[in-house]
């Protein structure tokens, strides 16, 4: 379902980047965010506390991030 929202997203020629944030204890989204293709940017503080931005850009040749940045391992 997330993989089909960005590529609709993706659609939209003015739509370069797609951020998102998540809670760095919840390993089953940071999973799915990964196999939907977004990497791990970094960590930011949020008025909920510590989250991992995550980000997929479009990809000249697909609609997929060739970017190989992962989230620490730690976390999981």
């Amino acid at each position: 379902m997330i993989r089909a929202f960005i590529d609709y997203l993706f659609l939209n020629p003015n739509i370069k980047k797609i951020i998102t944030d998540v809670d760095p204890k919840n390993s089953r989204a940071i999973r799915c965010y990964e196999k939907s293709g977004f990497v791990f940017n970094k960590k930011i503080i949020t008025p909920d506390g510590l989250a991992y931005l995550m980000e997929i850009k479009r990809n000249p040749d697909s609609s997929r991030d060739s970017s190989t940045q992962s989230i620490p391992r730690s976390i999981y």
